[in-house]
């Protein structure tokens, strides 16, 4: 389902995959470990920590480290939910709003719900949040991989 980002099953959790931190120098190991479910056909859950690596001059979570991760939603979301042909699509678009500071050391959650699904295109909305409270309020659409990817 998530083999190119390399989700597994989580043994110690079950329902969720997770994505263990891994030495190949790749982008996605910026995050960190993270895990994820399906709660329901049209919505996912991610959950990791930002560590104080993510943290911006004034000590909060920066900004850029929470739009990589909304990029990196706008595809496990959909995926977890059994969307085909995902991985390996592209980024067409995505809007956030920043609502609220948030800190490193303590675990986030990210909301991704697909609002629509074409052919050719995935509609995604989701929001990230910390103790409860939203932090960042997202939405975007990705293009497919081609079937022949």
């Amino acid at each position: 389902m998530l083999e190119r980002l390399r989700y597994q099953p989580d043994p110690d959790s079950p329902g969720w995959l997770v994505r263990p931190q891994s030495d190949d120098d790749r982008f996605l190991d910026v995050y960190g470990p993270m895990r994820a479910r399906a709660e329901s056909p049209t919505l996912s859950r991610i959950c990791l920590t930002p560590r104080p690596l993510h943290r911006n001059v004034v000590d909060t979570v920066h900004g850029g480290f929470l739009l990589a991760i909304v990029d990196h939603a706008l595809f496990v979301g959909p995926a977890i939910q059994g969307r085909e042909r995902v991985e390996g699509g592209a980024t067409i678009d995505v809007s956030a709003q920043f609502l609220a500071p948030m800190v490193p050391d303590k675990p986030i959650d990210v909301l991704v719900e697909t609002l629509r699904e074409t052919y050719r295109m995935v509609f995604v909305r989701g929001t990230i949040e910390q103790d409860g409270v939203i932090a960042v309020a997202f939405s975007g659409t990705i293009k497919k991989a081609s079937a022949a990817t």
